[in-house]
């Protein structure tokens, strides 16, 4: 996904596919949340380091890797059964890491 779709993407908001979390350096529970409802859907795309009215306030960039294998090791745990696909995109606009 280029910088400009992202940058449409969170412009247009929030939708049944689309969450924004500003989970600044922590998985929070609301994640975990948002994951089970995109796994009884159709999928989609969560946003961490953005705001719910769309404001980037980015993801410390010391907190990345910790933030996305946390995620792995979570979500392996709950969903033994079920097949999630996850891509973790760090995206950089201007100073700030949006994790997707």
């Amino acid at each position: 996904m280029t910088e400009a779709e992202v940058r449409r993407i969170i412009k247009e908001g929030e939708s049944i596919t689309v969450e924004f979390k500003k989970s600044a350096d922590e998985i929070t529970k609301d994640v975990y949340d948002t994951v089970c409802s995109f796994s009884n859907r159709e999928g989609g795309h969560i946003f961490l380091g953005v705001k719910d009215n769309g404001e980037i306030q980015g993801v410390p960039s010391d907190a990345i890797d910790i933030m996305e294998k946390f995620l792995i090791v979570i979500m392996k745990q709950i969903w033994i059964s079920q097949t999630i696909q996850m891509r973790f995109i760090a995206y950089m606009p201007g100073n700030r890491t949006v994790i997707m």
